[in-house]
This record gives C-alpha cells, sequence and structure tokens, in this order.
C-alpha cells in the first residue's frame, strides 16, 4: 500500500496543482500518509476544504452494496450474524482512521440524511466554507 500511496500522491498532486474548480473524493487515508502532505503543500496557497462525511455506523452497515467479480451490484441479504461481524468491521475502520478525520475541514454528518440529499448538504457547507474564505482573505 505504500508503494501505492506514493504513486497516487504524485496524481493527487497534479490535479490540485492545476487551477480548476474540483471535487476528488478520497478514501478514510486521504489526510494521512503521502496524501496528507500533499494537502499541506496546498493548503497554505489555495482555497481547499477536506470534509469528513459522517454517519452511524448502523447506517453505514445499511448501506453497503455488495458487487460480483464483474463489479456488478448484487443483492445480498445479511444474516444476523454477518451484521455483527460487518458492524464489527465498521467500527474497528472507523477507530483506525479516527485521526485522519480529525483533521478534516468539516465534517458533515449524514445520519439523517437520505443519500441523494447528502451532495446539497455538502454545497451548503462549501458555500459558507467558501464565503468565510472569501473573507478572511479579504476578497470581493
Amino acid at each position: 500500500m505504500y508503494a501505492y500511496r506514493e504513486k497516487a500522491r504524485v496524481v493527487l498532486d497534479d490535479l490540485i496543482s492545476r487551477n480548476r474548480d474540483a471535487v476528488i473524493s478520497g478514501t478514510p487515508s486521504g489526510l494521512m500518509f503521502s496524501y496528507l502532505q500533499v494537502y499541506k503543500k496546498h493548503k497554505k496557497s489555495k482555497d481547499i476544504f477536506s470534509i469528513h462525511i459522517k454517519d452511524s455506523f448502523e447506517n453505514v452497515l445499511e448501506r453497503i452494496t455488495f458487487f460480483d467479480k464483474e463489479s456488478n451490484p448484487v443483492v445480498k441479504k445479511l444474516n444476523a450474524s454477518e451484521k455483527k461481524l460487518y458492524l464489527k468491521e465498521i467500527k474497528a475502520d472507523y477507530h483506525y482512521f479516527k485521526d485522519s478525520y480529525s483533521r478534516a475541514d468539516f465534517e458533515i454528518d449524514i445520519s439523517n440524511i437520505a443519500l441523494n440529499a447528502v451532495p446539497t448538504e455538502i454545497m451548503k457547507a462549501l458555500t459558507c466554507l467558501t464565503d468565510l474564505s472569501i473573507l478572511n482573505h479579504g476578497k470581493q
């Protein structure tokens, strides 16, 4: 994974270096390892924001989509023991990445939000952050 992150870091650095508005979706490790260094480098000179999209463990479990070998979605009904196992793994992942989550510029809790409404909530938060950033930089 280290070698992969080092290669991906170069791509991330290139994407952020471009003077374009963009949304880059990452994994929880986005504010760890090599990616964090790229983020810090560009944060000094650009208006970029990281978002921790938080959901309850139970909602994450309910929102899981399984895929077959050809990447086609598969409907899978989990039994009680499978749910317990997946919930344990979700919680373990959260605790492993909690330092990364804490580095985000802000957090959006989507626990009580339908998935199709999440982009609107993110845009509202980004609009507020952008407005604050403009005020802090003295731009009109």
